[in-house]
C-alpha cells in the first residue's frame, strides 16, 4: 500500500493531470521525500526485511526516475500468473534538487556501510 501511495504521489508532483491545488502537489512532494528520508536513515533494518526492501526499491526508482521493470523483481512462479497490466506499470519521473540532494546522501552512506567494506570485488 505504501508503495503505492509513493508512487500515486510522484505521479501527482510530476504530472498535475488532475490539476490539484498547489498546496496538495508540495504536500505530497514533501510526504515523498520524508518517506524516502526515513528509508534510507534505517536501511540496515530495511535492506533485510522482506516488506520493508520493497519500500527501499520504490524509493530508489521515485527519486531517481530509473524503474525497474515488474518481471525483473517477480520470482519465475510469480511472473507466470502476471496479467498484462502489472506489466505496464509506467511510473513518472520528476526532477528535483531534492530527490538529487536525498540519493547522493544515500549514496555515500551505502557506500560507506560497514558490511560492504568486508566484501570482495570480482
Amino acid at each position: 500500500v505504501l508503495e503505492k501511495i509513493m508512487h500515486i504521489c510522484l505521479e501527482t508532483v510530476s504530472t498535475n493531470e488532475a490539476k490539484q491545488p498547489q498546496e496538495h502537489v508540495d504536500f505530497c512532494l514533501e510526504w515523498l521525500c520524508s518517506i524516502c528520508r526515513y528509508a534510507f536513515n534505517n536501511v540496515e533494518d530495511f535492506i533485510s526485511d522482506i516488506y520493508a526492501s520493497h519500500i527501499l526499491r520504490s524509493s530508489l526508482q521515485c527519486l531517481s526516475g530509473v524503474q525497474v521493470e515488474v518481471g525483473t523483481m517477480k520470482s519465475r512462479r510469480s511472473r507466470r500468473h502476471m496479467d498484462d497490466k502489472e506489466t505496464e506499470n509506467a511510473m513518472g519521473k520528476f526532477k528535483s534538487e531534492e530527490f538529487t540532494d536525498i540519493l547522493r546522501d544515500f549514496g555515500q552512506r551505502f557506500v560507506a556501510w560497514p558490511q560492504l567494506l568486508g566484501m570482495k570485488t570480482v
